[in-house]
């Protein structure tokens, strides 16, 4: 289940809109924009922790 999420997770924050922010804008824009796309995956890893314990 983890990996597999943490595989999603890495295609949507990687994905090519990021790259193409990153072109278009900076880097610091791209990582920006894909630490945003990351936050839904802090909550459901946060779940996951409380859950376990």
């Amino acid at each position: 289940m983890t990996r597999r999420l943490l595989r999603r997770a890495d295609i949507t924050a990687g994905g090519p809109v990021v790259g193409w922010i990153g072109n278009r804008f900076s880097i610091r824009t791209s990582i920006l924009s894909a630490g945003i796309l990351m936050l839904p995956v802090l909550a459901v890893f946060g779940r996951i922790i409380r859950k376990r314990i």
